[in-house]
């Protein structure tokens, strides 16, 4: 005013809040492997749009897309639907993705069909792929040694196996994502019988091989890799840990347990007319915090020794070894460590992570018994399969690759973002590896006795 006197006021004034969110698209579609952009139009309760504000983004199912938190780029990884959210101050839009085959990479599936329980090939099995529309992909006859493999299998496929052979019990595997290249653990068959047969075994604490003595719920399932739906037979295991169940048409089994404070586990197990298979055991890993990782080793030819063994970073670019002469610490660094060495197969074996750091993590599975070579099957013939556990679940199962060596690569773990990576190779890795740091050479176990083999990994 003209006396000269300001006077001042604060001013508050709101942003306007948002009422939408709309993913636009030109297409709902992504091929496994590959990568599509989303957009999100943000608008007020009027319908106008709002700039700058912070979207985030999230995939309903991870295991069949991913999307970038703040870029909203989904990458396929199988075939399936996932519902991606875009979020943003309290308000929702969602999009279904469907990612379908990329036939443009292409990965072989492998595996065996043996004769349950002596594990001898079956040749001339037949071996059909299908999709989730029971469409036949390929099919293949087994050769002399049981062995099979389904050639350029498009990637982000997820199939089903039918296997048949004269005089033996069909059965089929359930559907597994093909996301390179994979081998299915040896498919067992039972001889046709107008018997029934059963099987008993023991539920055992994957970290001591003790029986665990609270009651596991031990469910049976027709096939392999059947962990869900209706069971044709179920029990509880007793006070010893042990179990038993009859009754069953001869046949391929998946056998699951799970019960308080164990992650669900399940195996193969084959029922043969007119006896009942002992030895049926099933190791249950104990749950984990959520940051904590369980890798553990089963199988394995009879008196045969299969050692886990796992590198992680170390100081500058060094790589630090976890195995049965440098078993680690979960207490402290390298917060790795093997919880138990068994050095009579079928095992288990089994190592924890109980804190990840950055960097990568590599598995391996080697064959003590051994010399260094990459032709030596004894481990292929195995049957060994490495499962690996992350709190409370399991979350990949790995089976030996039908090849020679006696070093299998197994799998590798992202210490920054928990993603595995399957590696699955066989190679040569034992005493007189040309890469190894050779130790003293009367260094042992503690434990165990055993020798250390020089064995020393990348």
């Amino acid at each position: 005013d003209q006396s000269g006197k300001v006077g001042t006021a604060a001013i508050t004034v709101a942003a306007v809040p948002v009422a939408t969110v709309a993913i636009v698209t030109a297409t709902t579609q992504v091929a496994a492997g590959t990568a599509l952009a989303l957009q999100a139009t943000v608008s007020d309760a009027q319908g106008n749009a709002l700039v700058g504000r912070t979207v985030t983004w999230s995939s309903g199912n991870t295991t069949v897309a991913t999307v970038g938190a703040s870029t909203g780029i989904v990458t396929g990884v199988v075939a399936g639907t996932s519902t991606i959210t875009a979020t943003c101050e309290g308000a929702n839009g969602t999009r279904v993705i469907t990612v379908i085959p990329n036939s443009a990479v292409t990965f072989a599936m492998s595996g065996r069909v043996v004769e349950a329980p002596a594990g001898t090939a079956i040749a001339g099995a037949r071996v059909t792929a299908t999709d989730a529309n029971e469409l036949v992909i390929a099919t293949v006859l087994t050769d002399a040694g049981g062995n099979w493999t389904l050639a350029s299998l498009a990637s982000g496929s997820v199939l089903g196996l039918s296997v048949s052979a004269a005089n033996f019990v069909s059965t089929t595997v359930a559907p597994v994502p093909v996301t390179g290249a994979l081998t299915v653990e040896n498919i067992p068959l039972a001889r046709t019988s107008v018997a029934t047969g059963g099987l008993s075994g023991v539920a055992r604490n994957a970290s001591t091989n003790q029986p665990i003595t609270t009651g596991i719920a031990v469910e049976v399932r027709d096939g392999m890799g059947a962990t869900t739906g209706l069971a044709i037979l179920a029990t509880i295991t007793a006070a010893d840990g042990s179990y038993s169940v009859t009754g069953l048409p001869a046949g391929t089994y998946t056998l699951t347990m799970r019960g308080a404070g164990y992650a669900q586990t399940s195996r193969t197990a084959v029922a043969a007319g007119g006896s009942t298979a002992a030895g049926q055991d099933l190791t249950l890993s104990a749950n984990a915090a959520a940051n904590q990782w369980r890798v553990g080793l089963a199988g394995g030819a009879a008196g045969r020794d299969l050692d886990l063994y796992l590198t992680l970073p170390g100081a500058g670019s060094a790589r630090q070894q976890v195995y049965f002469l440098q078993p680690g610490n979960c207490a402290a660094a390298p917060f790795a460590c093997l919880d138990k060495d068994a050095s009579v197969a079928p095992g288990p074996e089994t190592l924890t992570i109980s804190q990840l750091g950055a960097g990568t993590y590599r598995f391996y599975v080697q064959n003590y018994n051994a010399p260094s070579s990459g032709s030596d099957s004894t481990l292929m013939l195995s049957g060994a399969q490495v499962r690996v556990f992350n709190a409370a679940q399991q979350v990949a199962s790995y089976a030996v690759p039908q090849q020679g060596g006696t070093l299998w690569t197994v799998f590798e773990l992202d210490g920054a973002t928990g993603v595995l990576t399957p590696r699955n190779t066989m190679g040569a890795g034992g005493p007189g590896d040309p890469t190894a740091r050779l130790m003293a050479p009367d260094a042992r176990s503690a434990k165990s006795g055993k020798r250390d083999t020089g064995l020393r990994l990348p």
